[in-house]
């Protein structure tokens, strides 16, 4: 009888083929080698071909329906229910066959070359690390006021005030940014920490 409709196991390098007629019953049970999957099925009248969605189904559907089949993929959570016996290639082959058949199956569209290619590009926007806005008061010269900057040396003219404790002029807003090493702010907590604990002993 003639074959209606296949389910295909793909795999590496041996593909598990089972083909069944128009009643559902088993008349082709078959490995094929990668090389000669496209020699067989252009030998075969057209039929329904159901495949596990993967990376190479989709290749190997575009060249099945070059030849005039008929080809569905599937996810392979929707084919798992069909499995009748222990899991190996001729029984996911014969649950594939069985569950492209099935009309409430929901199957998965296959991609053409450009859409399989495709990849996007993903948009990567630099970042930039400020300090919250000058408190209220500080009129803009190069050290901020004694309430943001625990250092003694603000009123030195340098433009580093204590290790790591750096004030800048930028070009954004007023005109004036400063930042605080993260580093340097780690050490000083960690000094007063050490301070604390020797007073209590």
């Amino acid at each position: 009888m003639q074959i209606t409709t296949i389910g295909i196991d793909l795999a590496k390098n041996v593909f598990q083929v089972h083909g069944a007629n128009e009643r559902g019953k088993a008349v082709l049970r078959k490995q094929l080698r990668r090389e000669q999957v496209m020699a067989f099925f252009a030998n075969l009248p057209a039929c329904l071909i159901g495949m596990e969605a993967c990376g190479s189904a989709h290749h190997w559907a575009r060249k099945l329906q070059a030849l005039g089949h008929t080809v569905r993929l599937m996810a392979p959570q929707f084919v798992k229910p069909y499995v009748k016996s222990n899991k190996n290639d001729a029984a996911d082959a014969q649950a594939i066959c069985e569950a492209v058949t099935r009309p409430t199956m929901r199957f998965v569209p296959i991609k053409n070359i450009e859409h399989a290619s495709f990849r996007p590009r993903l948009a990567t926007t630099p970042l930039r690390f400020t300090s919250p806005s000058p408190p209220s008061g500080w009129t803009g010269d190069s050290h901020p006021p004694p309430s943001c900057c625990a250092c003694s040396a603000h009123k030195k003219s340098s433009s580093v005030c204590g290790p790591g404790l750096i004030h800048q002029r930028g070009g954004g807003g007023d005109g004036n940014e400063y930042r605080h090493d993260h580093a340097a702010k780690q050490e000083d907590l960690h000094g007063e920490i050490s301070f604390h604990y020797s007073k209590l002993e």
